[in-house]
């Protein structure tokens, strides 16, 4: 995966930034634009950035996980509920799998935060939670627009998408 390429995978309300800071929950793939990263995947709770040019880093993961293992078919799940956010990320194409690549779990004894985008500041939240407008989610992007260093094409295949409510 070239450094420059990202694939999200999240939650979004456009109309919960005040209340929810987009109601967003993502798992991502990149390398952020530096090269030599091996931890391509995050897990993460919105927001991780907030008025300084650190993240939260109690709000995000970057499990270990061998980059061979993207490049062929994987499982990708969160579950949400108002109290917890778990991922699970899983070889092959089952759900549940049996070939646990990587977990990781975010719980609301972590301090609330605000998120900051666009001059405007969200009021603070442990997990946020989803409302009637709140969606998924796919997208393919260019860090800083710039193409991949490498000049190749990037393809990702997604084979199926599922939500199971609880």
């Amino acid at each position: 995966m070239n450094e420059r390429v990202v694939l999200g995978l999240f939650t979004w309300n456009n109309y919960s930034f005040q209340t929810q800071a987009n109601s967003e929950i993502d798992i991502e793939f990149a390398r952020w634009n530096i090269a030599s990263d091996t931890l391509l995947a995050s897990y993460s709770v919105q927001p991780v950035w907030g008025d300084n040019p650190i993240p939260y880093l109690e709000r995000t993961r970057k499990p270990r996980m061998k980059v061979s293992r993207l490049n062929s078919t994987c499982t990708h799940v969160f579950r949400w509920t108002p109290g917890l956010v778990s991922w699970v990320s899983y070889s092959g194409g089952s759900y549940p799998g049996t070939d646990t690549l990587a977990s990781w779990s975010f719980d609301s004894s972590n301090p609330s935060r605000s998120k900051m985008e666009g001059g405007k500041t969200s009021n603070p939240i442990v997990i946020p939670s989803p409302e009637d407008s709140t969606n998924v989610r796919f997208n393919l992007w260019l860090m800083n627009g710039l193409p991949p260093s490498d000049n190749k094409e990037f393809e990702v295949v997604i084979k199926s998408f599922r939500f199971i409510p609880l």
